[in-house]
């Protein structure tokens, strides 16, 4: 059974019919998380990645956005994407690694290590121009614009799930895409003048 959502105790399934199954609360959000898990963990991986988690310390910010996830299951809202609410969590976590990385006085990187992500392919120079090139655009956006711009191109989010994420205006997110995006085609000096499509 996989639920979708935990209500007063119940929870309704996406297998069956349109039925409900009773379930403890506890055993409704244990299955709950425990799918959210399943599904959602890489992308929080790499969202705490994009947010500025040292690579020693991805595994454990997962971990305390799992723990975090657990303890506020019942701010769960049911009109919000498991996905945003997670990405909300982990960038409540990815902060607070931050902070304790500059009270150690230790310089946080911005984006995934190149190591972390290995290519079983041998490199050619196409791909490591392309890599370069990609890592001097995420370098030169501002915070704001990389994660909308990674979010929409990397992760698949729409921009409306993006502000719901972060809290902010959905216009606000389409401008940073459109930014990120624009700046990314002059980089690859791509001419043709024409906007990219927002997501």
């Amino acid at each position: 059974m996989h639920p979708t959502r935990v209500n007063n105790g119940w929870v309704r399934s996406r297998t069956t019919p349109p039925t409900l199954c009773p379930l403890s609360y506890e055993e409704a959000a244990e299955r709950l998380l425990a799918d959210a898990y399943a599904e959602h963990a890489p992308f929080v991986y790499r969202t705490l990645a994009y947010l500025g988690v040292e690579s020693g310390h991805l595994e454990d910010a997962l971990q305390d956005v799992f723990v975090a996830a657990h303890r506020r299951i019942r701010d769960f809202e049911r009109d919000k994407s498991m996905r945003a609410w997670l990405y909300g969590i982990a960038r409540k976590v990815a902060s607070q690694y931050r902070r304790g990385v500059r009270r150690r006085g230790r310089r946080m990187v911005l984006v995934h290590d190149a190591d972390a992500r290995v290519d079983p392919r041998p490199a050619t120079d196409a791909r490591v121009v392309a890599a370069m090139t990609a890592r001097r655009l995420l370098d030169e956006l501002d915070a704001d614009k990389r994660r909308a711009f990674l979010l929409t191109e990397v992760e698949g989010m729409t921009a409306p799930e993006i502000a719901r994420a972060e809290g902010a205006n959905v216009n606000t997110i389409y401008a940073r895409i459109r930014a990120a995006r624009l700046r990314f085609r002059r980089l690859l000096g791509d001419s043709s003048g024409k906007e990219p499509e927002p997501s």
